[in-house]
């Protein structure tokens, strides 16, 4: 670093660095914005993993006792009526 720099040098050393300061800064909020919605998507995806989805498991598993249970419903009732007729 060149500590014999006068103001007016440092001055027209930042005036020519500032189109790329704000690029940067730019880029910095868009970068931050970014990872504000990863953040947030992977909480979405941790409830759908640990919440949603076991309870979507469980609800299909409980129809599909409740469905078999009325095909054996109808089936003893088909053969009651069979032994009725017969």
């Amino acid at each position: 670093m060149d500590c014999s720099l006068r103001p007016e040098q440092v001055r027209g050393i930042l005036h020519a660095l500032m189109p790329e300061l704000i690029e940067l800064m730019n880029r910095e909020g868009n970068v931050r914005s970014l990872a504000r919605a990863l953040r947030q998507c992977q909480r979405q995806v941790n409830a759908l993993e640990e919440i949603v989805i076991p309870e979507l498991r469980g609800e299909r598993r409980r129809i599909e006792q409740r469905l078999e249970e009325r095909e054996r419903e109808s089936l003893f009732q088909i053969k009651r009526l069979k032994g009725r007729l017969v």
